[in-house]
């Protein structure tokens, strides 16, 4: 099904997914990596896990509010 949604729309429904993709290359890919290198310790995995966890909620509180404000094109994003 295509519909035509105009640029802005468009740009602002690709902001979820660059967020968890930031999200993945930040804390999983990079964070956790290092702190094993670093030989931080149980913190080293722990830092990375909670900081991920408060990322992802903060993106679904994000997204609670815009199921109520937003246009249905960026709400199904």
């Amino acid at each position: 099904m295509l519909f035509e949604i105009d640029d802005v729309t468009s740009r602002r429904s690709r902001m979820p997914h660059e967020l968890s993709m930031m999200n993945l290359a930040v804390f999983h890919l990079l964070a956790a990596p290092a702190t094993i290198a670093l030989n931080i310790g149980l913190m080293g995995f722990l830092i990375p896990l909670a900081l991920s966890l408060s990322f992802i909620a903060f993106l679904w509180l994000r997204t609670q509010k815009a199921k109520e404000q937003d246009p249905w094109f960026i709400a199904a994003h």
